[in-house]
């Protein structure tokens, strides 16, 4: 999230990445959502879609990867 905030995207695209990788990462649901955060920044919205979707595949109930996933339609349509 760091490094996203100072501009560098990328870079925290490939930690997200790293993250999501992991076997022993704690809250899988987190890296998607963030990951879907970065990319909606950069409008790359099927991209941030897809990330959204992902992290509401493993936690159903967490309401801002829901809220993030409607937003995207909502740039998408």
């Amino acid at each position: 999230v760091y490094l996203a905030e100072l501009g560098r995207e990328d870079e925290a695209l490939a930690q997200w990445d790293k993250a999501i990788a992991a076997p022993n990462y704690d809250c899988r649901n987190y890296p998607h959502y963030h990951r879907g955060r970065i990319l909606e920044q950069m409008a790359r919205f099927p991209e941030a879609r897809d990330a959204y979707l992902k992290s509401i595949e493993i936690d159903p109930e967490w309401e801002p990867a829901q809220t993030a996933f409607r937003r995207t339609l909502g740039w998408l349509n």
